[in-house]
C-alpha cells in the first residue's frame, strides 16, 4: 500500500504538468471542454430546504476563486436523484451562498485523468483543486475504508448511515488526511453493491466459481471475490462498459444506480441482488487547500457538504426501487433466499480475519460494535 502511494507521489508533479497542459495550462479553468457541465447557480432543491445555511460564515470574508472538479461520473449523472445529483448540487450551492464569490467547475467522465493515481496526485500537486472519488479507489493509498470493506456487514441504510454519523466519518477524514495530504469534505452515498455477470444465473456462492470478475482496486475487496472462488482484475471504472463488452471480463459489481446510469445491461444479461457491501463516493480537495482556508471558507464549505449529504441520501432512497424496476425490464433478475444469501457470507467468512489481522483485533472491535450498535 505504501509502496504504491510513495510511487504515486514521486509521478506527481509530472502528472502535474500534464493534466494542466491537458486542460489547456489555465489553472482558473477558462479553457474548459465541450463536455464540462457549468453550475446553474440555481436555487436548492426541494429536497434540501432544511439544510439552509446557518449563517456561520460571512461572505465579505471570502476570497474570489475559481476551483475544477475532476469526477468520473457522467454529465447525465449530474442530473440524477443520489450521488450525481448532490455533486451538482455542492457545486451550485458553493456558488450561490458564496454570493458568486467561488465558481466550481464540473469535469465530467474523468477528463483530467480518472485512475486513482490520477485523482489523488493530481489534487495534491494543485492540477485541479477538487475530485470526487469511490471509497474502493482509495484502497491503495490508506486503509481508512476498511470498515467498509467486511462483506456484509450492513443490513439496511438508515444502519449504514448511523454508523458514519456516530463518529465513523471523521474518523476515515482524519485517516486519509493523514495517508494522502488529500481532505474529504462529505461522504456521498451510493448505497449497495450487487453482482452482474454474462454467464448465467448465480443464486448461490458456487455459481460464482472461474467467473473473470471485475472489482474495485481494494485489496479486501479482492480478497472477498478470490474467496468467493472467482478470477478478479481491477479494470478501472472508465473501461469497464468495453472490458465487459469484449468478453476481458465476464462479471462486475456496483451499486444499482451505476448499472443503470452505465447501462451495464446492454452487455450483461444476470443480474444478483446481493447486497454484499455498502458504498460511499467522496468529495475532497487537497488538505493543504482546506488549511489555507479562512474559517469562514470552511464553514461555508462544511455546511454545502452536509446539505449535500442530506441531498443525496434521500435521492438514494428514491432511486433505487425506480433502478430495480429499470433493471427487471433489461435483465434477468434473482433475490436469493436467506439460505442462499448464506452462502455467500459464509464463503466470505475468512476475509474477515484477514481484515482483523491487518487492522488489530481493538480497531476490529470498534468497528463491528459501532454497527452493531448502529442497527438501532
Amino acid at each position: 500500500m505504501k509502496i504504491k502511494k510513495m510511487t504515486a507521489l514521486a509521478l506527481a508533479t509530472a502528472m502535474a504538468f500534464t493534466l494542466l497542459s491537458g486542460c489547456g495550462g489555465d489553472s482558473s479553468g477558462s479553457d474548459n471542454s465541450a463536455a464540462t457541465v457549468s453550475p446553474s447557480g440555481s436555487a436548492a432543491p426541494t429536497e434540501s430546504s432544511a439544510g439552509s445555511s446557518s449563517g456561520s460564515y460571512n461572505v465579505d470574508n471570502l476570497s474570489e476563486a475559481t476551483y475544477k472538479v475532476n469526477t468520473s461520473a457522467k454529465a447525465a449523472t449530474l442530473q440524477t436523484p443520489g450521488y450525481g445529483e448532490a455533486i451538482q448540487y455542492f457545486c451550485d450551492q458553493v456558488k450561490e451562498r458564496s454570493g458568486g464569490k467561488i465558481n466550481m467547475e464540473i469535469y465530467t467522465d474523468a477528463q483530467l485523468g480518472g485512475s486513482a493515481d490520477e485523482m489523488i496526485s493530481g489534487v495534491t500537486t494543485g492540477a485541479f483543486e477538487f475530485i470526487t472519488l469511490n471509497q474502493g479507489s482509495w484502497g491503495d493509498y490508506t486503509d481508512a475504508f476498511m470498515p467498509f470493506n467486511l462483506p456484509f456487514l450492513f443490513s439496511d441504510f438508515n444502519q449504514a448511515y448511523k454508523f458514519m454519523d456516530n463518529g465513523m466519518a471523521d474518523t476515515i477524514t482524519d485517516n486519509i488526511a493523514q495517508d494522502t495530504g488529500v481532505h474529504v469534505l462529505c461522504y456521498f452515498d451510493m448505497g449497495f453493491r450487487d453482482l452482474t455477470n454474462n454467464r448465467g444465473e448465480i443464486k448461490t456462492a458456487s455459481d460464482m466459481k472461474g467467473l473473470k470478475m471485475r472489482t474495485q482496486s481494494d485489496p479486501y475487496q479482492i480478497a472477498t471475490f478470490e474467496a468467493l472462488g472467482t478470477n478478479v482484475t481491477t479494470v478501472s471504472y472508465s473501461e469497464l462498459y468495453s472490458a465487459l463488452q469484449q468478453g476481458l471480463v465476464d462479471a462486475q459489481e456496483n451499486p444499482l444506480s451505476n448499472i443503470v446510469l452505465q447501462k451495464y445491461y446492454e452487455v450483461q444479461k444476470y443480474l444478483t441482488l446481493t447486497n454484499h457491501t455498502y458504498t460511499l463516493t467522496t468529495m475532497a480537495c487537497s488538505e493543504d487547500m482546506w488549511n489555507s482556508w479562512n474559517t469562514d471558507t470552511q464553514n461555508l464549505f462544511k455546511e454545502v457538504a452536509a446539505d449535500a449529504t442530506t441531498l443525496c441520501r434521500k435521492g438514494l432512497e428514491t432511486s433505487v426501487q425506480t433502478d430495480l424496476d429499470t433493471l427487471k425490464s433489461k435483465m434477468d433478475v434473482y433475490q436469493p433466499t436467506d439460505e442462499e444469501l448464506q452462502t455467500f457470507k459464509d464463503a466470505a467468512a475468512p476475509v474477515y480475519d484477514k481484515i482483523k489481522d491487518a487492522m488489530g483485533q481493538s480497531r476490529y472491535n470498534q468497528i463491528v460494535s459501532a454497527a452493531e450498535a448502529a442497527k438501532d
